[in-house]
């Protein structure tokens, strides 16, 4: 007895389904392991910090006289200069805990 192509579609259709469903599962197991590590060393800047750092990157790269500053040297000075400024603020409490 021959199968009606009705059948094998529904068999087709079925396998389709699987296999899309076990890599959603495999996608999102992905996807969660992913999102959910943290980074080795999470940064907590301050807003001071953020402030401070934007006006020295922006005085020590002078627009007007033509010198550009690409997004990833941006991205570069501004991390360098809020690292160097947690820091050095990290430091100063230190040493206000230390007189205490």
């Amino acid at each position: 007895m021959k199968k009606m192509p009705s059948e094998i579609e529904k068999k087709m259709l079925e396998k389709d389904m699987v296999v899309l469903t076990i890599g959603t599962i495999i996608a999102m197991v992905i996807v969660w392991l992913t999102i959910t590590v943290p980074p080795k060393e999470q940064r907590a800047y301050t807003s001071k910090c953020y402030e401070i750092c934007k006006e020295d990157v922006n005085q020590r790269y002078d627009f007007d006289k033509g010198r550009l500053l690409t997004r990833t040297k941006f991205i570069i000075e501004m991390g360098e200069c809020m690292d160097e400024c947690e820091r050095v603020k990290n430091e100063q409490s230190e040493n206000m805990v230390n007189k205490r």
